[in-house]
């Protein structure tokens, strides 16, 4: 059995690699907020990985699209209102034209889309085509498996989030 990998999109790429000041982390998991897009768990990882650097955390998250419920979206403000706000920061975007949520992507140091549910997912496309690297759930199987992390597992998601960071380029390569 043969697999084809079919990305409809054509991305222009332009790289530049993460926010460029050496004291910050700036995370995303953009897109829809829903339970199967595990968004919290993301968060809990990315301010794990925080809290063992000397740097401030800058999460970044869509909140334009809440599907489900609401519930979701007042867990991860929950989770970053109990925190020191010099240390980590919960970041909204609502909905944008693309061309200017390339821009805002274009800043991140690293994507996460460790998912329940997700499989091509545009919002990885866009991170990839920006250089920016990624942690993904194993379903979204066109990426490289060394950044592949278990949606059930916040210690592997931050294994997974030094791996990316390490790796940088060459993970956005392979």
């Amino acid at each position: 059995r043969t697999r084809v990998l079919y990305l409809p999109n054509y991305y222009f790429s332009e790289h530049r690699y993460g926010s460029h000041n050496p004291r910050e982390l700036h995370f995303s998991c953009f897109g829809s907020i829903r339970p199967l897009k595990n968004q919290l768990s993301q968060a809990l990882a990315a301010i794990q990985y925080a809290s063992t650097t000397d740097k401030k955390l800058f999460f970044h998250i869509n909140v334009g699209r809440i599907e489900h419920g609401n519930n979701a979206l007042k867990n991860i403000r929950a989770a970053f209102k109990e925190l020191d706000t010099t240390k980590y920061e919960l970041v909204e975007h609502r909905w944008m034209p693309h061309h200017e949520f390339l821009k805002v992507v274009r800043k991140m140091d690293l994507s996460m889309q460790v998912s329940f549910s997700e499989t091509q997912n545009i919002v990885t496309c866009d991170a990839v085509s920006q250089g920016i690297p990624v942690v993904v759930s194993p379903e979204i199987n066109w990426t490289s498996s060394l950044f592949h992390a278990d949606p059930t597992s916040i210690p592997n998601m931050i294994k997974k989030i030094k791996r990316a960071l390490f790796w940088k380029n060459i993970g956005i390569y392979l």
